[in-house]
């Protein structure tokens, strides 16, 4: 038995073509009947009539694939706010000297604040000044302490003051 589509050998009795998958048409069964038939001319065995061929089926069109469209986006509803540009700053910054101070440069500092009147002078020059940060923070911390010892000496002059009448008593009963 072969498959009327594509003319593949098939086993008999299969309802679908195992090559192509189409339906086979099964043959017609004979009539059964009781009675012989008796002919008295001979069977000759009727040949089939030919069936046409089916026309090849046109070749499908190559696959083209569709050229590129960008998408036409919609603009959202909503747009954030323009903001405006920034203002230059009416302050500048001045440019400062941060050179570090070195180990020799302390012990000279040192030597020149301890000095009496020149040095205190000295102190107050480089604590406003603007030529070097480190030198300038240096004498503010100076000033500091001196404004530290200042007021100390003065709380002792008014302790003095105030228990002077009494020290030298009190020293004298010790003795």
């Amino acid at each position: 038995m072969k498959c009327t589509s594509c003319g593949a050998e098939l086993a008999e009795g299969t309802v679908f073509c195992t090559s192509c998958g189409s339906k086979v048409a099964q043959p017609a069964a004979p009539a059964v009947t009781d009675t012989p038939v008796v002919s008295a001319a001979p069977v000759v065995p009727a040949t089939p009539a030919p069936q046409p061929v089916p026309a090849p089926a046109p070749a499908a069109p190559a696959y083209q694939s569709p050229a590129y469209q960008s998408p036409a986006y919609q603009t959202p509803a909503y747009q954030a706010p323009v903001q405006p540009a920034p203002q230059p700053s009416v302050y500048v910054q001045p440019q400062v000297n941060s050179t570090p101070i070195s180990p020799l440069g302390y012990i000279g500092y040192n030597i020149l604040f301890n000095l009496p009147l020149i040095g205190i002078i000295m102190i107050f020059v480089f604590s406003f000044s603007n030529a070097n940060i480190n030198r300038k923070n240096y004498a503010r911390s100076y000033l500091i302490v001196y404004a530290v010892i200042i007021i100390l000496s003065i709380l002792g002059f008014i302790l003095t003051l105030i228990l002077g009448a009494s020290l030298p008593e009190l020293f004298s009963q010790f003795s």
